[in-house]
């Protein structure tokens, strides 16, 4: 490991070990953990190669290792979190920041890959933000990030008011954006086994054409994003979960397929689709004696909907 490296080990070590010991804290989080990797050292006197090598990663990996070990002697459910960090320390972290919560040309890619190996929570959403210049953020800057952060999985965090009391959830002036936002955090908890620690499986296929929006990217840059976001799931008790969710400020018509024998569930003579409510009670919608499940959607603006499918029986 590079001498320095050695160094801001023993700092971060010690200062994990006093905030969890002296001041109970249940986390630790570490910025940019991400960017750490990919450094080269070309000093001759640190102990490793000069240059490139896995050495950064390693130092890496031991430093993490390391500040949760010192962590769990006083809080063994204490957790160890990070800023977008590489798959390299999936296993000497508990959970990670995404980057952005949406991106132009979107592909949500690490749920797909190691999806059921980390928890991961977005980036920031405000409502009743302002802009770069100042000015009052358009509404489908809260819209598509709080949509696109529910279809793709990930734990909702860093909502951010901006200090003014008519941003807070609870406010009248803010209504529009506090009831989408607990719509899609009760569909969430309700759809827990899809969208918290289900498998990523193949996008569904519309039929009819789904409009779209422009919003702005993390860069401050124009966008597009589709009117309907929408993902699919597997569930380790083998059922299905589509999910959609209208951001836009109009009703979104449109029909979507899936063919069942391209997904991960058991081939069968009769699939229930049951609609899960934020609740988490479940309504049959439909029962399949083929695996193609097609549907026709008429989504009211800012709504989201969950299905479920199983295998039923006669």
């Amino acid at each position: 490991m590079c001498a320095t490296t050695e160094i801001w080990k023993d700092m971060l070590v010690r200062a994990c070990e006093r905030l969890v010991r002296d001041g109970h804290a249940k986390g630790i989080y570490l910025d940019q953990l991400g960017g750490q990797c990919g450094q080269p050292c070309y000093s001759p006197n640190h102990g490793h190669p000069v240059g490139g090598g896995h050495y950064a990663t390693d130092g890496l990996r031991d430093i993490c290792r390391a500040c949760r070990e010192a962590m769990w002697k006083y809080d063994p459910q204490a957790a160890l979190s990070g800023e977008v960090q590489h798959e390299t320390l999936i296993d000497v972290t508990d959970h990670r920041l995404q980057h952005y919560n949406m991106w132009p040309g979107w592909v949500n890619l690490w749920a797909a890959v190691y999806g059921d190996m980390t928890a991961t929570y977005g980036r920031t959403i405000t409502w009743g933000g302002t802009d770069r210049e100042g000015n009052p953020e358009p509404d489908i800057q809260f819209f598509a990030r709080c949509g696109n952060t529910f279809v793709s999985g990930m734990q909702f965090a860093r909502i951010w008011p901006t200090g003014n009391r008519d941003r807070w959830l609870n406010s009248p002036a803010m209504k529009r954006f506090g009831d989408y936002f607990r719509l899609v955090v009760n569909l969430r908890r309700a759809a827990k086994k899809f969208l918290e620690f289900g498998y990523l499986q193949r996008p569904v296929k519309y039929l009819t054409e789904v409009p779209d929006l422009t919003a702005t990217d993390a860069k401050g840059r124009d966008m597009k994003i589709k009117a309907v976001l929408d993902s699919a799931w597997r569930a380790s008790d083998d059922s299905l979960g589509f999910v959609f969710t209208n951001i836009s400020d109009e009703e979104q018509a449109f029909t979507w397929q899936a063919d069942l024998s391209r997904y991960e569930i058991a081939d069968a003579e009769v699939y229930d689709v049951k609609q899960i409510a934020p609740t988490a009670t479940r309504t049959t919608v439909a029962r399949l004696e083929t695996t193609l499940l097609k549907r026709s959607e008429t989504m009211p603006p800012h709504s989201a909907v969950v299905y479920e499918v199983t295998v039923g029986a006669y």
